[in-house]
């Protein structure tokens, strides 16, 4: 599912991205994933985030939220939005070693590509973070960050769950009785 951005709307998120940045370099925090990138690139990174998660909140009916400083919350309230760069160096779903908490992994994780000089986002698919979690490799693991590959469920039904009112996703027994323990970061 493709969706253009209006200009409008693409400025709203890209003065969100400029804003997170600017918050990240007073304070001086490192990139998600810590590989060496120069302030530009780590613009241009939050810009890609920032127009991906725009996007989701226009397609999903839920509020985009320009939140600067916010580390640990979750992008849209109930869905972990991970954009990449249409046609970059990579176009799968991205798991940050910070994702292992409980309350994330219930949520499912959309990967969307961010065409910037276009204003388009393609809706790729989504996993229950749980199920990301689970499908991590030492292969696919850069800086940190694991990529996970498809295959993935559709964006139609993820646009279900939402209008039927975001039930919590079923998750493995082990899970719900608190036996499920993520690791720390290697798989």
């Amino acid at each position: 599912m493709l969706m253009q951005l209006n200009m409008e709307r693409a400025n709203e998120f890209v003065k969100a991205a400029n804003d997170r940045q600017d918050y990240a370099e007073r304070f001086r925090l490192e990139n998600y994933d810590g590989r060496p990138m120069t302030a530009e690139q780590e613009r241009e990174a939050h810009g890609v985030g920032a127009l991906g998660e725009g996007a989701a909140a226009d397609l999903f009916g839920l509020k985009f939220d320009p939140a600067v400083g916010v580390l640990d919350g979750t992008d849209l309230k109930i869905i972990e939005v991970r954009a990449r760069r249409a046609g970059g160096s990579g176009g799968d779903l991205a798991m940050r070693r910070g994702d292992n908490e409980k309350a994330k992994l219930r949520r499912p994780f959309l990967l969307v590509h961010v065409n910037p000089p276009k204003l388009t986002v393609q809706f790729i698919g989504w996993l229950c973070g749980w199920e990301a979690w689970e499908r991590r490799s030492e292969e696919n693991c850069h800086y940190g960050v694991w990529y996970i590959r498809p295959p993935y469920h559709s964006v139609l039904s993820l646009q279900q769950w939402v209008q039927c009112g975001h039930r919590l996703h079923w998750s493995p027994p082990e899970y719900e009785s608190g036996r499920w323990k993520p690791s720390s970061g290697k798989p």
